[in-house]
């Protein structure tokens, strides 16, 4: 199970952890956006640069309802390399796919 799902031991404030979390995991972070991109297209339509923009609709609500996992997000994506856009997209994907085929306004 340790092969399919990695474990990794984190340390620190939440953006320290986000940043080892990126750093260690890029690779699969990046890969499975990829996926979501794919996904999403399929099932909704959307393209990959309106799917980032619906993500970035999280960032307000996120900076007031829950600061510190959007601390670690923002750790994730300077670990891995990738924008904070893609990395809320990550963990909005669902909400995303359940929007269908409803077209989202910049």
């Amino acid at each position: 199970m340790r092969d399919f799902f990695p474990i990794i031991d984190l340390n620190g404030n939440a953006y320290d952890m986000g940043m080892t979390h990126g750093r260690i995991l890029a690779k699969e972070i990046k890969t499975n956006l990829e996926l979501y991109f794919m996904m999403v297209r399929g099932l909704t339509g959307i393209e990959p640069q309106h799917c980032l923009t619906y993500a970035g609709r999280f960032l307000d609500v996120m900076q007031t309802d829950a600061p510190f996992l959007l601390e670690e997000m923002e750790g994730i994506a300077r670990g891995a390399g990738m924008s904070l856009k893609e990395i809320l997209l990550l963990n909005a994907c669902s909400e995303l796919m359940s929007m269908g085929r409803a077209p989202i306004m910049p």
